[in-house]
């Protein structure tokens, strides 16, 4: 009688008796094929220290006497406070003599950067790769590298975990201005191009020296940041570009802010800062933006001229029907060349402010004062001697203090001390 079941059980031990031949084949191969790696120095037998955001290089070598028949894929390497990055996609190729056999050997760089201060580990990472075993038929092979640690620490007591700046071991900054106009006027815009480059670390590492920012005499607006990382012989190059465009919005100077860039020199191992000078413009005002900018100053001046008129047309409106003060009517009489006028209102004037009749009875005796006294009685008729003798009687009635000459101020005091000066 055919029993179904039988078939079935001899399937089950057919499949597993190929996956154990399969498992046997892939270990046995394995002994064919050799993984090292390391950090930063390769024949350093201690912890390694490094500085936080320095470039660290991870190296894992995979070897084999045999030939690689499939391309090798390195896993991803996720640690906390780490940036990892496997910048150049392809492996270095060589081969070496070991007991007279050739090996055919595979470098894998990823590169390592640090975010903070502290020990770092990094897990086993599963290198998958094929190996051609004796037959020619590739056998698929992972091995895992064994776990690394290494140290990060603060490079110099000034920096702080908190600030912007970067570890690198060659930099250099430039700046580019681009403006809309030869004439700046309010309304034109000034375009700032910032370009960093830096060897041995990443573009997403460089600190932003342009943000966006306004205030009275301009408004900012960034463009979006160009980033890139290439890999050259062994030479790991950043960039990063920057641009942002002031929109003017006052006219006169306009200072456009400094910045500056600190960074650890890991070659030369020190601190240090490159600074771009900012940049100082003169900018014309338009209409619109000259009221804006002096509003204020001419909201007063027009109160003041306002309540002026206002002062003046009251003022005029007043003498049509009163007298006009003596001393305003002096000076129109003087204006007018009204002389025989004008000399009685002076008169008036001097016993108004005096309470004498006479310009001779006043205190001030100085010869000047008597000279022009004396032209006025001799007839002579000159705006500037009426004008001189009108501000003289105001002195005379609200400064009333004599001028003491210097020579009898010094011989008062040689009279007082004895000195016999």
């Amino acid at each position: 009688m055919f029993n179904p079941i039988r078939p079935v059980w001899l399937l089950l031990i057919l499949l597993l008796c190929t996956k154990a031949m399969a498992v046997t084949s892939t270990q046995n191969s394995s002994s064919d094929i050799k993984l090292a790696a390391w950090i930063g120095d390769e024949h350093s037998n201690q912890l390694q220290n490094f500085s936080v955001k320095q470039q660290v290089i991870l190296t894992i070598e995979v070897a084999t006497p045999r030939r690689f028949s499939k391309g090798t894929r390195i896993g991803l390497v996720e640690v906390a406070n780490v940036i990892a990055k496997q910048r150049n996609q392809l492996a270095v190729n060589y081969t070496e003599k070991f007991n007279g056999q050739t090996w055919s050997i595979q470098r894998w760089e990823i590169a390592l950067y640090p975010l903070a201060s502290g020990q770092v580990t990094i897990p086993p990472i599963p290198v998958q790769t094929q190996v051609a075993n004796k037959d020619g038929v590739g056998i698929d092979i992972t091995l895992f590298t064994p776990s690394l640690s290494f140290k990060a620490h603060l490079p110099s007591g000034v920096l702080s975990e908190q600030h912007d700046w970067l570890t690198a071991s060659e930099l250099s900054l430039e700046q580019r201005w681009q403006l809309s106009n030869e004439d700046l006027k309010v309304g034109d815009s000034i375009t700032r191009t910032i370009t960093i480059k830096a060897d041995d670390t990443l573009s997403i590492l460089f600190p932003d020296l342009l943000v966006e920012s306004s205030n009275g005499n301009y408004q900012t607006y960034r463009k979006p940041i160009k980033l890139s990382d290439t890999s050259n012989r062994g030479v790991y190059q950043s960039k990063k570009v920057e641009q942002s465009v002031y929109v003017l919005q006052q006219g006169g100077e306009v200072n456009l802010p400094s910045t500056e860039l600190i960074f650890w020199n890991s070659k030369k191992n020190q601190l240090e800062t490159l600074h771009l000078e900012g940049k100082k413009i003169a900018v014309s005002h338009t209409l619109q933006s000259l009221i804006k900018t002096y509003r204020l100053q001419l909201l007063i001046a027009s109160v003041f001229f306002i309540l002026l008129i206002i002062i003046v047309l009251h003022l005029k409106h007043y003498y049509q029907t009163h007298p006009k003060p003596l001393f305003i009517q002096l000076l129109l009489t003087i204006y007018k060349r009204q002389w025989s006028t004008a000399r009685t209102l002076l008169y008036r004037y001097n016993r108004l402010l005096t309470g004498q009749k006479e310009l001779l009875a006043l205190k001030e005796t100085r010869q000047a004062w008597l000279q022009d006294a004396l032209k006025l009685q001799t007839g002579i008729e000159k705006p500037s001697l009426f004008l001189r003798i009108c501000f003289k009687l105001h002195r005379q009635r609200y400064f009333p203090f004599k001028t003491i000459p210097l020579k009898k101020v010094v011989r008062g005091f040689a009279e007082t001390t004895g000195s016999g000066l």
